[in-house]
């Protein structure tokens, strides 16, 4: 299946949750897709988005789905310059909110439900286990919510990347400690289980992630830096840092 027939069969109005965290293993050919059958469209006000990640993801998936203009809620987190303009113009509903409450809040049915879960990986069986690449994110979680299942299996990933996540959902309402004594304790599984049947789609894409470096320190960035060592500095002095 090609990314323009996944696009086709996305709904106008759709809540979509994807695999993606800052910025590793997001989706990268399905979003730009969807974003042109938009572009393409003789009623473009007729599409609304809200978009559900695990974190910031790179330009493929909240670039071109902010530029469609048609995107109206987007949690948890991001650092997209184009979402940013748009959330700041207040065209854009934006919660930032804490990682760790994303899970919970969804499955309470506190956010509206996920239509569409869209993830990468880098195997997927026909038993129904999707190896994620190289986040997981809340991949779990909207896979295991979503009514319909589209999945980028990305060639560029090897094979050996099976077995890199340990993906547990806790039972909500439990209070229980979830049971890691020692960082190399494993309790979940290292692939995300799902009835295949709600597998619609799989696309074959190659691509790496892409990430920008950080920009070059300016004037008021050595100020603000000169500020915070003279603090620590006068602190140490007096005695109250060690």
């Amino acid at each position: 299946m090609s990314a323009d027939d996944v696009a086709q069969r996305m709904p106008e109005q759709i809540t979509i949750g994807t695999s993606g965290f800052t910025p590793a293993g997001y989706p990268k050919v399905i979003p730009g897709a969807y974003a042109q059958r938009i572009q393409n469209s003789k009623n473009p006000e007729n599409f609304s988005i809200n978009l559900y990640t695990g974190a910031s993801t790179g330009d493929e998936l909240d670039g071109v789905l902010a530029r469609t203009g048609r995107m109206k809620l987007r949690i948890p987190y991001q650092s997209h310059p184009d979402l940013r303009k748009l959330i700041n113009k207040g065209k854009l509903n934006f919660i930032d909110m804490h990682l760790s409450h994303v899970g919970r809040y969804i499955r309470e049915g506190i956010f509206p439900s996920i239509d569409v879960a869209i993830v990468e990986a880098c195997d997927v069986t026909s038993d129904g286990r999707i190896y994620l690449t190289n986040s997981s994110g809340m991949s779990g979680t909207y896979l295991s919510l979503a009514k319909d299942i589209y999945i980028e299996l990305n060639e560029a990933h090897p094979l050996d990347m099976k077995g890199l996540h340990d993906i547990y959902l806790p039972e909500l309402h439990t209070g229980r400690p979830i049971n890691i004594d020692y960082v190399d304790d494993r309790i979940g599984t290292p692939y995300v289980r799902v009835n295949p049947e709600r597998i619609k789609g799989i696309v074959l894409t190659n691509k790496f992630d892409s990430s920008k470096g950080f920009k070059e320190p300016d004037e008021a960035s050595f100020k603000i830096a000169n500020h915070i060592l003279d603090f620590i500095l006068h602190e140490v002095e007096h005695g109250r840092i060690p």
